[in-house]
């Protein structure tokens, strides 16, 4: 699970795969309940042990910076000798804003909201704030600006003054949707005019997490629509899915579990015909198996795959 703090709960279900022929009681701990919460006990019994249940689980809204990775695991009784059940883990992003600490309190300086952002391509932007530290006594301009313009840009230039020094003003910052699949390292780093002798500001280090997915298209052009088993299979965790297109056309690839729950996507958009490899991470998945299936307008194949951990 991937969840915000601040952002609200996330849920995952939890079966038996046999008859108990009894009741068998499964609770779930948090390794860091300071970072994350769970909610209580569940009970399964001859009557209900094909009906999912869900667990519920909170970040807590705490007062560091930190983001937070966290182990929920599971305490089985009067289940056989099963005592421990699958492991889940679980990523919170702070919601807290880091805050450059002060040089020299009291000389001339630009000072930020935050050293770092992280940002999505496609995912919206993100802002940080700027503010003099002390009175200019006069017109003061800072102008951000970007090291790679094609991974991402920035609002233009802040004028500042005598009588606003003090009042925080907004940067944005906006990630390029770019045709590449490479993650961007970029910094934004800033011009100063008539604030003494200061001609440079903070430096903000912005990473983007790129949306498109690496895929590899072989020239010879395919005459079928096909999906090949994964290989390898079992796999742990990485394994690769091929594909094939006789014409362009729209695709949606995804996984999904036994219940018929779609636990990834790999590829949604329309590829050109040709032959597609497409790598699948499935270290946040537990053990098990799992279908994928290749859908277009005209045709669907499905096939099942196995991760063992």
């Amino acid at each position: 699970l991937a969840l915000d703090e601040g952002g609200g709960s996330g849920t995952y279900t939890l079966v038996l795969r046999t008859d108990p022929g009894g009741a068998v009681t499964v609770t779930p701990s948090s390794s860091d309940a300071g970072a994350v919460t769970v909610s209580g006990a569940l009970t399964f019994n001859p009557s209900n042990w094909e009906t999912p249940q869900a667990v519920t689980v909170t970040p807590v809204d705490d007062a560091d910076a930190d983001d937070e990775a966290i182990t929920i695991t599971h305490a089985v009784s009067g289940y056989g000798n099963i005592a421990s059940g699958p492991q889940i883990a679980v990523t919170v992003d702070d919601d807290e804003t880091p805050v450059t600490p002060p040089v020299n309190p009291g000389t001339p300086s630009v000072d930020a909201s935050t050293n770092a952002l992280a940002l999505d391509e496609g995912g919206g932007s993100g802002t940080y704030t700027l503010v003099l530290r002390t009175n200019p006594g006069g017109a003061v301009t800072v102008t951000p600006s970007s090291s790679d313009a094609g991974a991402v840009t920035v609002s233009g230039p802040l004028a500042f003054n005598a009588s606003n020094w003090e009042t925080p003003q907004t940067v944005t910052v906006t990630p390029v949707d770019d045709n590449d699949a490479d993650d961007e390292a970029v910094t934004i780093t800033h011009a100063i005019s008539g604030y003494g002798n200061l001609t440079t500001g903070p430096e903000i280090a912005v990473t983007v997490d790129d949306n498109d997915i690496v895929t590899a298209r072989e020239e010879e052009i395919p005459t079928l629509f096909a999906l090949k088993q994964n290989y390898p299979n079992p796999f742990n965790p990485l394994t690769t899915v091929e594909f094939s297109l006789d014409k362009a056309q729209h695709v949606r690839l995804a996984v999904y579990d036994l219940l018929g729950q779609e636990v990834r996507v790999l590829t949604d958009g329309v590829r050109p015909a040709g032959r597609y490899r497409i790598p699948f991470d499935a270290s946040d998945l537990a053990s098990g198996t799992y279908l994928y299936a290749l859908r277009s307008e005209e045709q669907v194949a499905i096939k099942t795959m196995v991760l063992l951990k």
